[in-house]
């Protein structure tokens, strides 16, 4: 099954001319938006988008947790999310409405999680002419029937979860779209490190940890060992709480410039790449 799918990749990348200079994209998952950076008096929402959005000219998608406008007014930065999504090289994405860590759970709210997120962050975010883009699957990224139904009757795609190896998977009749990447949590191996810490959040965590966190620059690795990838550089916000962190992204956007990779929005790759499915892949 993962050779053909590959398979049908690798033929979907060729009609493209996508082979010789691979497509790249990047997701920002809204996890840590509301942090502030531990080494600048910023915001990580103010360092991604001095030092990250507004200097490399790349397409960014990028996502925001839609509750938190209303759970955390003091820390969300209205003004800034509307910057950010004002430039021309960002598009807007949802990370649903409170961040589930399991979608089959019961008690997911699956309307409010995917179409209430959207339109609220449409409504409350989004310059006139912009809408919402992509849906970026939280937590287990493991999303039921209902919630890939309830996406695709936004007329907007997804994304997230699932094996990088294989670029989709049918969930009954709609289809998830894979991250082509592991992130910048795989990486730094923060599931681990906050378990062994005792952490009670990833912020305390990044906050205080005294080891170096700049594990997600070793993603080039990966890059280079899986050419036929697309290139998708997946992080989240609270990538700039630390500097070595920071810096680790800074050093994989470089290296995507000097590969030469060719920058397209994540929601035109999995539009396109739905659009060359057929049901015979099932």
């Amino acid at each position: 099954m993962a050779q053909s799918l590959l398979g049908q990749m690798k033929e979907f990348l060729t009609k493209k001319g996508w082979l010789s200079t691979r497509p790249l994209f990047v997701t920002i998952d809204g996890d840590g938006f509301i942090y502030r950076s531990g080494f600048d008096h910023r915001s990580v929402g103010e360092l991604i988008y001095d030092e990250i959005l507004c200097v490399y000219p790349y397409c960014f998608t990028a996502s925001f947790i839609a509750g938190e406008m209303e759970k955390y007014p003091a820390e969300f930065d209205v003004d800034l999310v509307r910057e950010i999504l004002a430039l021309e090289n960002v598009e807007a994405a949802s990370h649903s409405w409170s961040h589930p860590h399991d979608w089959v759970s019961e008690d997911v709210d699956i309307e409010q999680e995917t179409t209430h997120s959207v339109r609220y962050i449409e409504q409350r975010l989004l310059p006139q002419g912009k809408k919402v883009k992509l849906f970026l699957w939280t937590g287990k990224c493991n999303p039921t029937e209902q919630a890939l139904a309830a996406v695709d009757r936004l007329g907007i795609g997804n994304l997230n979860g699932c094996n990088p190896f294989v670029p989709w998977v049918w969930v009954g009749k709609s289809l998830q779209f894979s991250a082509r990447a592991y992130d910048d949590w795989h990486y730094m191996d923060l599931g681990r490190l906050i378990r062994e810490t005792g952490g009670s959040s990833v912020y305390s965590f990044l906050k205080g940890y005294h080891g170096r966190l700049d594990g997600f620059s070793r993603i080039i690795t990966f890059y280079h060992d899986h050419p036929d990838l697309p290139v998708h550089v997946y992080f989240h916000w609270y990538s700039a709480v630390r500097r070595e962190s920071l810096d680790a992204l800074k050093k994989v956007l470089d290296w995507c410039s000097d590969q030469g990779c060719r920058p397209v929005f994540a929601s035109d790759y999995v539009t396109d790449l739905r659009a060359s499915i057929t049901r015979v892949s099932r």
